[in-house]
């Protein structure tokens, strides 16, 4: 499986990386090479196969791989070694190479990991919707009828089964939010902007919404929005002692910016399970997050994600 390119510009920004991240692994070595010259400086462009390999993916770190070496025998060994590649060489090259194939493959795992636990979650949702919540609807119905069939001198027994009837009420309520929870029907049929408003009107904190998603964005894009909002949310609920959230979503030059502020406590530990989970799902997406949370001053949330 090959892992996704990076951001917006596809090709160009991965050149721009591998480009980049050669640069700057040969101005470190041309930095050491003034103190002290050694073969071994060679390996500084390990570096810029794994940024190339996190960032930009397998095909562009097999090139970065041999390009540094390339570079290497060019700019510093002495000139009868230029374009030579020796013993050492081709064994650096390998070790670049073989860096480059367990760095991507182990970000594709992780890819891989995350859609199937959105598949997973998918999968619940419909095994309760399909199962559990309906049988809950055949059972209120019964006792609906059960509750009308009673005589109206059995007050207690009526009372009782009423009673039944608003404990299975909960019950379905309850399910529903956790169903909803795992995977909002109504994001995938309606789309990002209806489920962010029906979130909104959950939310035991009020939600100001200034939300600007013109039709349907890729799913996982979708979902990782959707979830970014929903932690947002939690958090504000449960540790910001927050009176009002403002999110903001507005996609602009193929990245999706969304911006969740409080007027809470503020000091969020950006180190949360919850903040984290968020990090290595946005990670996936070549998503970035940042998070400013002064102490008295509220929490804002910024993630940027891009639109391929």
């Amino acid at each position: 499986m090959r892992v996704p390119r990076s951001g917006p510009r596809g090709v160009v920004f991965d050149l721009l990386v591998a480009v980049v991240s050669l640069g700057l692994s040969t101005a470190l070595i041309a930095l050491f090479d003034l103190v002290a010259t050694s073969s071994s400086l060679g390996d500084i462009y390990l570096l810029a196969v794994v940024i190339t390999a996190v960032v930009s993916g397998r095909v562009y770190a097999v090139g970065v791989s041999v390009v540094s070496v390339l570079l290497f025998d060019y700019l510093f060994l002495p000139p009868e070694y230029t374009l030579h590649l020796g013993n050492g060489d081709w064994l650096t090259l390998i070790v670049f190479l073989i860096v480059a194939f367990v760095i991507t493959s182990l970000v594709a795992s992780r890819e891989r990991i995350l859609t199937a636990r959105d598949t997973e979650r998918r999968r619940i949702e419909r095994n309760l919707h399909d199962g559990a919540q309906q049988q809950l609807v055949a059972l209120g119905m019964r006792l609906a009828a059960v509750d009308a069939s009673l005589p109206g001198t059995l007050g207690k027994q009526k009372a009782e089964v009423s009673s039944i009837a608003q404990g299975l009420d909960s019950v379905f309520e309850e399910l529903r939010e956790i169903s909803q929870g795992l995977h909002p029907a109504i994001l995938s049929e309606a789309g990002l902007a209806p489920a962010l408003r029906a979130l909104a009107r959950r939310s035991v904190v009020p939600v100001e919404l200034d939300v600007h998603v013109d039709g349907r964005l890729p799913e996982r894009i979708e979902i990782t929005a959707y979830y970014t909002v929903a932690e947002a949310l939690a958090n504000a609920a449960k540790h910001a002692q927050a009176s009002l959230v403002r999110v903001q979503m507005h996609p602009a030059g193929g990245v999706l910016r969304i911006v969740v502020a409080d007027d809470g406590i503020g000091g969020a530990d950006p180190r949360g399970s919850g903040l984290t989970g968020l990090s290595d799902r946005l990670a996936t997406l070549n998503g970035r997050l940042r998070l400013q949370s002064p102490p008295r001053e509220g929490t804002t949330l910024v993630v940027e994600l891009p639109v391929r």
